[in-house]
């Protein structure tokens, strides 16, 4: 019952994580819902799956990266990114997205 229970209080953080995203894109508010949403991924992730932290990470990488936070924000693509090689799986395209975004923001992609 409480791990059903906290996967709706992450289903609802990502929820209004996405509202911010799209009406205010206020890079704090999102940075606190995403870095809440990183800690709940973990606790249901045994039972769920570890995609779950990967896409975790990358809305924390997302809410970084829109606060300036660049450093913050490649460590978080990075974690996604380290999740899966765990998993033995390529990296999903939004884990690639996510991570090309912090690379191109941390200005370490050269053209």
């Amino acid at each position: 019952k409480n791990l059903l229970t906290t996967e709706k209080v992450l289903e609802e953080r990502i929820k209004e994580y996405v509202r911010i995203k799209e009406e205010s894109r206020e890079p704090f508010a999102m940075l606190e819902l995403a870095l809440k949403t990183l800690s709940l991924a973990r606790l249901v992730a045994n039972d769920v799956g570890e995609e779950i932290i990967m896409d975790a990470h990358c809305r924390v990488s997302e809410a970084y990266l829109l606060g300036g936070m660049n450093t913050q924000a490649m460590q978080h693509a990075y974690e996604a990114v380290s999740k899966a090689k765990h998993m033995k799986r390529e990296p999903s395209h939004k884990v690639l997205m996510c991570l090309g975004r912090a690379f191109m923001a941390t200005g370490n992609l050269k053209r």
